[in-house]
């Protein structure tokens, strides 16, 4: 099995088994298990005669602006494993290779990632 394909292994089991115990809001629609965007439009539409108005609203870059050193340090509280604790470390503290150049990441989380917005709800908690 690839590097990659073990990492993404890893990474989906983190994001299962975490986004439960990590006690994220059920508001949090794009975590697995709390509604996604269906369950949203439908919570609009059903409170549409109450507003005369609906607004969308997204942080621009929100996943790449999560400070690494807040983030661990609220993990931290909530992670008690030593090796489930470096796994959580190795994801967001991560080095990236183009062209071959190499740079460390010291701010932000990856996108298209299993795990990515178990971490960014789980940021929204403070």
């Amino acid at each position: 099995m690839a590097r990659h394909c073990k990492d993404a292994l890893v990474l989906k089991i983190l994001a299962m088994a975490f986004s439960d115990a990590l006690a994220l809001s059920p508001l949090c629609a794009p975590i697995k298990g709390h509604g996604g965007l269906k369950a949203t439009v439908n919570d609009v539409h059903a409170a549409l005669h109450d507003y005369p108005y609906v607004m969308k609203t997204d942080v621009k870059h929100y996943y790449q602006s999560i400070d690494h050193t807040l983030l661990l340090k609220q993990l931290d509280k909530d992670i008690a494993d030593p090796f489930i604790w470096r796994l959580f470390v190795q994801f967001i503290k991560r080095t990236v290779e183009r062209g071959g150049t190499f740079k460390s990441i010291t701010c932000g989380i990856s996108r298209g990632c299993s795990l990515s917005p178990v971490i960014a709800a789980y940021y929204l908690k403070s």
